[in-house]
């Protein structure tokens, strides 16, 4: 599933996760239906692991079905430690419910605090029910609700990017790292 195999059918993730070593960071621009809680796991750590610089997710409670999975951890850590300049930053409005049962992203967050930042958005912005996911300004997860796993992905597709990066930076210019997360990164 090279870029010059790139086609307008959707493909469902079975078919993507069956020849996942196709799919290529910046390059396979393929949008691929995910329907469940693995389809999300195995894709949201095969992308993530893809990228060098900067990881971005907005979340109610940085669902531990994902996020908190030894895969994803691994792959956020790599990224991470890429290069000095590598960024991950983290949207995740129930800090609360994070913090009440730990995360392993969140205790990456707190050894490599200069490259990852968790932070809680405003109030005003809990009407977005959706959920994401960008990486290296080409690569989505798109979810319309964060409590159900149906959803896009597309490992090359820079202009939806932006707009969801676009949507990410107006709510992280409004957010702040709140008391919960930080008992936990402390």
């Amino acid at each position: 599933m090279s870029e010059s195999r790139k086609s307008n059918k959707l493909l469902t993730a079975d078919e993507a996760i069956s020849s996942l070593e196709t799919f290529i960071l910046g390059k396979t621009s393929q949008e691929v239906r995910l329907e469940t809680r693995r389809h999300n796991r195995k894709i949201a750590a095969h992308m993530a692991g893809q990228g060098r610089k900067i990881l971005r997710i907005f979340t109610r409670e940085l669902d531990p079905s994902i996020y908190d999975q030894k895969e994803f951890v691994a792959a956020a850590k790599s990224l991470a430690i890429y290069s000095r300049f590598s960024r991950i930053e983290i949207l995740a409005f129930e800090s609360r419910k994070i913090a009440q049962r730990g995360h392993r992203l969140v205790e990456l967050a707190r050894k490599l605090s200069s490259s990852i930042e968790v932070r809680k958005p405003e109030k005003r912005f809990e009407s977005h029910l959706s959920a994401f996911m960008t990486v290296d300004a080409v690569g989505y997860i798109y979810r319309k609700l964060d409590d159900r796993f149906e959803g896009i992905c597309n490992y090359h597709d820079p202009l939806r990017v932006k707009e969801l990066d676009k949507l990410f930076a107006e709510i992280w210019q409004y957010s702040q790292v709140d008391t919960e997360m930080r008992r936990l990164i402390i």
